[in-house]
């Protein structure tokens, strides 16, 4: 189950990662980002080999800065990508799991 909680900040006008927790992760990660209020966002994990590996999508929210957890518990260790993308954005940014 993916977990998302807000938090209250000035509209940004771009998508932007501002961080993943844990690094390295365990079981699971949060990912801390900054978006347009009124986009949706689709989010996948993918693999150094380019595969994606999880993949969900965020529904458009009030609120600009965003907390998301995703558990990894079913994937195996190694660098992996989060990509981010919104209507007109696309960020990604590595994390390493144990």
């Amino acid at each position: 189950q993916v977990l998302e909680q807000q938090c209250w900040e000035e509209a940004p006008d771009v998508l932007k990662i501002l961080r993943i927790f844990p690094n390295p992760a365990i079981e699971g990660v949060e990912v801390e980002f900054q978006c347009n209020p009124e986009e949706e966002i689709h989010y996948r994990v993918i693999d150094m080999i380019g595969q994606t590996v999880l993949e969900n999508q965020l529904p458009a929210s009030p609120w600009p800065v965003r907390h998301l957890y995703i558990p990894l518990g079913a994937l195996s260790g190694g660098y992996y990508l989060i990509a981010l993308r919104d209507g007109s954005h696309h960020v990604s940014k590595a994390f390493f799991l144990q």
